[in-house]
């Protein structure tokens, strides 16, 4: 798969979208056509739509039409999607351009309704591998910002679901033991670590506060993952995939001369879980990032702590 693209990276009409948040439009069916179907999208998937259609094209609902289906799960509304994402102009029929050039084949990483993405929701119409077309004003698929034109101006989005992975950590509950922080969990999944104390009681590594039931992960899966890193006591995070809204993908692996990887500690607590599962690893010293370059905040002495979710397995 190619590397994923932010949205916060790309310049322009882009750069506002992973603050928006609003709420989703109703599509009045998976099958409402109407303009999506006026829209044929013939290029390579996961590449290039190549979409055309009638121009002027005036949106006055959102509607989607599913152009190609494809054979893998369903599409549900509690879980993230790779997505590769296209949007058109509806006046001109060009692609939506930024400073950095036309949005077409954009891989994103997102949720599915979670309203930062209101067009999102039609993609619950759609399997993995599907191609879906969505078309209505740019308030309408992508909420309160408009991607900084006017929200009445008509877009069309097509969007290749490459694959899918859990919303968040769905394993079974497991009984916290003790000398571990505790950890609450906001409705979203994230969470925060309480530290009773600066002591560290010896003999701390890696627990499951949830068991996941998935695919088990071998060493160097690519595997898509919520993290959480803080230093013990602190009351900051010095690494947070969740303040991106959008989980990472991490190797299973130690880190590597290039930065790629995980520290020791976390490698070996990651690698044999299961997908679902949710993990609250602390790190000695001695397998954190021993010569490699720490993040800012982190020292070669600090003792870390991880909560990862176990979200999926990248092919």
């Amino acid at each position: 798969m190619r590397k994923l693209v932010s949205v916060v990276m790309a310049a322009g009409l882009l750069a506002s979208l992973a603050a928006c948040a609003s709420t989703p439009p109703t599509f009045s069916s998976c099958d409402s056509g109407g303009n999506a179907a006026l829209v044929t999208a013939k290029g390579k998937f996961g590449v290039d739509p190549k979409a055309e259609f009638p121009t002027p094209l005036v949106a006055k609902k959102a509607q989607v039409a599913v152009v190609n289906r494809g054979d893998g799960k369903a599409v549900t509304g509690d879980e993230g999607l790779d997505v590769v994402l296209s949007i058109y102009n509806g006046d001109t029929g060009e692609a939506l351009a930024t400073q950095s050039g036309p949005i077409t084949a954009v891989t994103l990483r997102l949720f599915v309704t979670d309203g930062t993405f209101p067009f999102t929701e039609a993609l619950t119409c759609a399997t993995q591998g599907s191609r879906v077309v969505t078309t209505g004003t740019a308030s309408q698929l992508f909420g309160s910002e408009s991607l900084g034109l006017d929200p009445a101006t008509t877009l069309v989005v097509v969007s290749d679901i490459e694959s899918t992975f859990l919303g968040k950590a769905n394993g079974a509950d497991q009984v916290p033991q003790a000398g571990y922080p505790s950890v609450a969990l906001a409705p979203n999944g994230r969470p925060g670590l309480t530290f009773s104390s600066q002591d560290i009681p010896d003999g701390l590594g890696a627990i499951a506060l949830k068991q996941g039931n998935g695919a088990t992960v071998k060493k160097g899966d690519s595997v898509i993952a919520n993290l959480t890193g803080v230093v013990w006591g602190a009351k900051k995070t010095f690494a947070s995939s969740w303040d991106n809204n959008a989980p990472v993908t991490v190797t299973a692996a130690d880190l590597d001369a290039n930065g790629d990887g995980l520290v020791p500690g976390l490698a070996k607590a990651l690698i044999g879980q299961k997908v679902g599962s949710q993990l609250l690893v602390v790190v000695s010293p001695d397998e954190g990032y021993g010569t490699a370059q720490p993040p800012t905040g982190v020292t070669s002495s600090d003792t870390l702590v991880f909560v990862l979710d176990v979200l999926g397995i990248s092919e």
